[in-house]
């Protein structure tokens, strides 16, 4: 789904936005956002989302963003100063891959269930760079991640 020059401005955006049929959403300009909750999952939802060298300044919560049926998510370079909340942002069976090298998220509080239940998880690239120091929830953060074997970049 080639959404080009879209602009949602100053809105709230929940509820499955995007359980739709589409294999890739990008070219999205969600920058003036404060929650994604529940918009890229679904029964029928994107394949991929792309939010690479994207800055989100009023975006405040990821939770359950990627819930479902998004199979490869890319948030190289995304910046978030704002953002609290990463609960159960990737939780999932469907979730095979997030590349996160360079993300910007230094408020981050919870990561509650952020991959929980994706069984078919195998690569989080640029885990390293998630910024964990503020973090005071991360319980069953990896829950069911049965493909995730190595966990050694998170060094944080």
């Amino acid at each position: 789904m080639n959404l080009s020059n879209s602009t949602f401005g100053d809105i709230e955006l929940q509820g499955s936005m995007f359980g739709l049929s589409a294999q890739t959403i990008d070219y999205l300009d969600l920058s003036n956002s404060t929650v994604m909750s529940d918009n890229f999952g679904g029964p029928v939802s994107a394949r991929t989302v792309n939010f690479t060298n994207t800055t989100f300044p009023e975006l405040t919560s990821l939770s359950v963003a990627f819930y479902g049926n998004a199979e490869t998510v890319y948030l190289n370079n995304m910046k978030a100063p704002k953002l609290t909340n990463m609960e159960t942002a990737f939780a999932g069976q469907s979730t095979k891959a997030v590349y996160m090298n360079g993300i910007q998220v230094p408020n981050v509080r919870t990561l509650k269930n952020c991959f929980s239940g994706c069984s078919n998880l195998e690569t989080i690239d640029g885990l390293e760079d998630l910024d964990t120091s503020n973090v005071t929830t991360m319980y069953y953060m990896f829950a069911n991640c049965n493909k995730m074997t190595d966990f050694s970049s998170m060094n944080n």
